[in-house]
């Protein structure tokens, strides 16, 4: 998610500047889009239990893996939201939570 989050981070730097630097302009512009981040899915199913494809569960108990998830996710939110609420863009945040424990 590191590079969705600098490509976000991008896309708004070129609709600055295509909108010339007229923060009014590109915030009502960004203010109409809604943004989405499906997170954490791929993580659990794509590294920690494909064992023979990747050594996550075996550098990580599940407990710590969910905690670097954590600490990952909220970084990467926190760069979004600094981007988002910068422009009043609408964050919608639905999160599913399964228990593994």
């Amino acid at each position: 998610m590191n590079d969705q989050v600098a490509n976000f981070g991008n896309t708004v730097q070129q609709l600055r500047r295509f909108f010339r630097g007229d923060n009014d302009s590109l915030n009502s512009y960004l203010s109409k889009c809604l943004f989405f981040s499906g997170m954490g899915s791929n993580d659990y199913l794509n590294n920690y239990f494909m064992p023979d494809f990747y050594s996550t569960s075996s550098d990580f108990t599940v407990k710590a893996f969910a905690s670097a998830l954590l600490q990952d996710y909220s970084r990467q939110l926190s760069v979004c939201s600094h981007l988002i609420l910068n422009h009043s863009t609408y964050c919608y945040c639905i999160t599913t939570i399964i228990s593994f424990l």
